[in-house]
């Protein structure tokens, strides 16, 4: 039996922007893996207040005030505030294969791990291609790209 993947719909499907809540990233300090967090009281993944914290070497750094702007690229990533690269982050099919944290690739896995991947229409609003899987980039939508992003994925499982 193919594996199935049907995708939420826009009031509950997952975007990029709600992936930054938590972003990983190589310490500038230590090269471990640090994390960007948003620090304010809201808890918003979007705060104007961000905050760099390395559990290995101690790094602390607060940034504000900064707007961001991120999108797939085939480079090796940043972090769209402290301009970090990312700790989960490999090549793949000529191309970057990254994740800002364990939540954002496990999406990305059960999603290419579908043989049969079905979309829903939302009786109100119609069609919605502003969810995180249909602004995935080609390559790794592509079924002959299967084995090898799930490859990856499992490497950087084991680095983590």
């Amino acid at each position: 039996m193919k594996m199935r993947f049907v995708e939420p719909d826009l009031t509950e499907g997952p975007t990029l922007n709600l992936m930054m809540d938590e972003i990983f990233v190589v310490c500038p300090r230590c090269q471990a893996r640090a994390q960007s967090v948003p620090f304010d009281s809201k808890g918003d993944s979007q705060s104007a207040v961000r905050r760099l914290v390395c559990e290995r070497c101690g790094l602390v750094k607060n940034l504000s005030g900064r707007s961001i702007s991120y999108y797939w690229a085939d480079t090796s990533p940043l972090e769209p505030y402290f301009q970090l690269p990312l700790w989960l982050n490999i090549s793949c099919c000529g191309r970057s294969l990254w994740f800002f944290n364990f939540r954002h690739m496990e999406l990305i896995e059960k999603y290419v791990q579908a043989e049969l991947r079905e979309k829903q229409r939302h009786p109100e609003y119609g069609w919605f291609n502003g969810s995180l899987y249909n602004r995935l980039p080609k390559f790794i939508k592509e079924a002959h790209n299967r084995e090898e992003v799930l490859k990856a994925i499992e490497i950087l499982k084991r680095k983590a």
